[in-house]
């Protein structure tokens, strides 16, 4: 079974733990990212601790700790990310995780540089759009994974059969929120900085949402439901088109970069394999 064992860094100070990283040789950078960051910790706060390697015995990527009786994010990337994002001359994906250190180095907090490389790259990151923005292919996708997941809760509540109904309403409360919350983000092109300010941002530009949002979570007629969670996919995907009507054919493209030209296309060609 997978291990894990009793953290050594309950007691010790954050800066007690900086100081012991930084004494190691593998260690080339620390970050502090979050609210740390920003001298903003309240009770509830975590430290959010990058941590730049020059070598990696085994490939890391993130962990889990306490640091001062406070629950720690502890997230790995190296020196190499390092010097391919300065030698970088086009905007990287954000969700790579390369891409994930440029977010990182725009908002945290240098607290160790061996080298002075994060330094470089972090007036880099500052100082120029390096995250390709979300695309229409992106608004595309989400599109189609909002209208589709909803179309399969309607069919299984179209049944007489109890399972159906179990199984929607089982998507409904696991699939539905993640599928409507992420995707509403996805089709504005609004780069993903985590749950709560997602969260203040829907106070800020669409409270509307956001209650409908909550009504749906704590609705349990499953046909109230089901007219909450019809109603938020058409605000979630209302940027790049209506909900999937009735009798419609919709061909999803298996591509990295998907454009309504190439779903356009697949229609064509599905009408010529049918004979339509």
């Amino acid at each position: 079974m997978p291990e894990a064992r009793q953290s050594t860094s309950t007691d010790s100070s954050l800066s007690e733990i900086v100081s012991r990283l930084s004494r190691h040789p593998a260690v080339d950078a620390l970050l502090l990212a979050g609210s740390a960051s920003r001298n903003e910790l309240n009770p509830a706060s975590d430290y959010d601790l990058v941590v730049v390697l020059s070598t990696m015995p085994i490939p890391l990527h993130v962990g889990v700790t306490m640091i001062d009786h406070r629950f720690a994010d502890v997230i790995f990337h190296t020196t190499q990310q390092i010097e391919a994002f300065l030698a970088a001359s086009e905007p990287l994906d954000f969700w790579s995780w390369t891409g994930r250190l440029v977010g990182w180095l725009e908002q945290g907090q240098i607290v160790f540089d061996r080298k002075g490389n994060v330094e470089k790259a972090q007036q880099k990151a500052q100082g120029g759009k390096w995250i390709k923005p979300s695309g229409t292919e992106t608004g595309v996708k989400a599109w189609n994974g909002v209208n589709y997941n909803l179309q399969v809760v309607r069919r299984y509540l179209s049944s007489d059969d109890p399972l159906y109904w179990e199984t929607a309403d089982l998507k409904m409360m696991i699939y539905g929120p993640a599928d409507l919350f992420f995707n509403y983000f996805e089709v504005r092109r609004l780069q993903w900085q985590g749950e709560k300010a997602a969260i203040n941002y829907l106070h800020r530009h669409d409270p509307g949402y956001l209650t409908l949002f909550h009504q749906f979570l704590r609705e349990h007629d499953r046909r109230a439901k089901f007219a909450l969670y019809e109603e938020l996919a058409k605000q979630t995907v209302a940027p790049v088109g209506q909900l999937w009507q009735a009798a419609e054919t919709i061909i999803m493209v298996d591509a990295e970069e998907v454009t309504p030209e190439m779903e356009g296309e697949a229609l064509d060609f599905w009408a010529e394999l049918i004979g339509g």
